[in-house]
């Protein structure tokens, strides 16, 4: 996998799935809150450290530079905009699965 198609991976996995049971109720609750402002800043970290530590091209790098046009420089960030960059995440990862069209083999 490319650093691109990992942090693409790692933000949906991280931050769209419920996160597995610990054997302390208290410590799933807080594991399974639901996104806030904090959390969307580490995926736009995360999309930006992608970003700066490849130059490939391609798809991967689409959704990521995608995924930064959320970056404010207030920081004010709710769950509407973790909803957007889970959207992002979960469309750069279908159209990666989904094969191109052309000329069979």
């Amino acid at each position: 996998m490319s650093p691109t198609e990992t942090a693409v991976r790692r933000i949906a996995e991280q931050y769209g799935s419920p996160q597995p049971s610990s054997s302390s109720p208290f410590l799933t609750v807080v594991a399974n809150l639901p996104p806030d402002r904090h959390d969307v800043a580490g995926a736009i970290f995360i999309a930006e450290e992608a970003l700066a530590a490849t130059d490939e091209d391609g798809g991967w790098r689409d959704t990521l530079a995608r995924i930064l046009e959320f970056k404010r420089s207030d920081g004010r960030y709710d769950r509407h905009d973790m909803a957007g960059i889970l959207t992002i995440c979960d469309e750069g990862i279908a159209a990666e699965a989904t094969p191109s069209s052309g000329p069979r083999p």
